[in-house]
């Protein structure tokens, strides 16, 4: 069940919720620069929303940034969290099974 109910219109809030957990997932990358936010990013993100919706590109981005995994911590480690990397629609849907799985595990660990 989405959360959003405008979930795959790329509002503006939307937008800046994700580029804030991209720019988290670089910090934890190790990045020493900040991320600015550009155009061609925000036409990015813009896209991955309607294709993919907000809270499924939220949930790819918090697994990248926080999950010691072995995929997660390959891509953190070989910087492949360039957003045309996280956004492939060829790998999209691995990339949230993976996501949903970690969820799932986190969350069995917690109780």
């Amino acid at each position: 069940m989405k959360l959003y109910q405008d979930d795959r219109i790329a509002l503006s809030c939307n937008i800046m919720k994700i580029f804030c957990s991209f720019q988290t997932l670089k910090i934890k990358c190790g990045s020493k620069r900040r991320t600015s936010f550009t155009e061609k990013r925000k036409k990015q993100i813009s896209h991955a929303i309607q294709v993919f919706g907000t809270e499924d590109i939220l949930t790819v981005l918090i697994y990248l940034t926080y999950s010691k995994d072995n995929y997660a911590t390959f891509m953190r480690e070989n910087n492949y969290t360039e957003l045309s990397n996280i956004f492939n629609e060829n790998k999209w849907e691995d990339k949230l099974n993976k996501a949903l799985k970690d969820i799932k595990i986190q969350k069995g660990q917690a109780v």
